[in-house]
């Protein structure tokens, strides 16, 4: 107990409380307000049933924004905003990625027709060559070796011919496969730009609405003040 004999050592009576008649006027008006100060009831003795029955009482006077301890979380608005807008651009990449997978596809089949019409038309070319130099004696059958000098160097020519047309196809179909890889490239970097920012811009949008809110309750606190202030509170 301490020596003024109305407040334990542990206890801090607010200001206007300095006697064990001051406790018991305090103590009776929280018991008709409805708050507990204690089996040992109104005894005139502030101690830590009687702080915590003030500090509820205090509490309950506090304007509704100081209750909730400031507990409006404008983060979370901002955070679902990120996210949707990021699986809004996840979702059109992967609709992108898509059609260029598709599109490769496509290009094997186009290039196996290409492919294929140079053999035939190989095929064709040496077939007509070999007719014409056998009209002239200087070529067998065009599956059988070569009849002669001439037809040896029609073969290798042929062979060489559609060896550098198939050559040239593969490459313009690896040139046409890369095209849709860097496009697929291209998406991946614009929709991650795209939410950088997106995100750079929601930071500094939600830096400034806690601003807002904090000078918006400051605001508040200080109309309530001046209120009680005028009341004599």
């Amino acid at each position: 107990m301490s020596n003024n004999n109305y407040f334990t050592n542990d206890a801090h009576p607010p200001e206007g409380i300095n006697s064990k008649a001051d406790v018991k006027a305090m103590q009776s008006y929280l018991v008709s307000e409805g708050y507990s100060v204690g089996r040992t009831g109104m005894d005139g003795i502030w101690g830590k049933n009687t702080q915590a029955a003030y500090d509820q009482y205090l509490n309950s006077k506090k304007p509704r924004w100081q209750n909730s301890g400031g507990d409006y979380n404008v983060s979370a608005s901002y955070d679902k905003a990120r996210n949707a807008y990021d699986d809004a651009l996840n979702a059109a990449y992967e609709q992108t990625k898509g059609k260029y997978l598709t599109q490769a596809e496509d290009l094997k089949t186009q290039y196996d027709n290409v492919r294929g019409k140079v053999y035939t038309n190989s095929r064709l070319s040496a077939i007509g060559n070999n007719e014409a130099l056998a009209s002239m004696g200087l070529a067998g059958n065009i599956y059988d070796a070569p009849a002669s000098g001439y037809s040896e160097t029609s073969r290798v020519a042929e062979n060489t011919a559609m060896r550098n047309s198939l050559n040239t196809t593969n490459l313009s179909e690896q040139k046409a496969r890369d095209q849709v890889a860097q496009a697929i490239i291209d998406a991946g970097y614009a929709k991650d730009q795209a939410s950088a920012q997106f995100a750079a811009n929601s930071l500094l949008q939600e830096a400034q609405a806690k601003l807002n809110y904090q000078i918006a309750l400051e605001q508040l606190q200080y109309q309530y003040d001046a209120l009680n202030a005028s009341l004599g509170r």
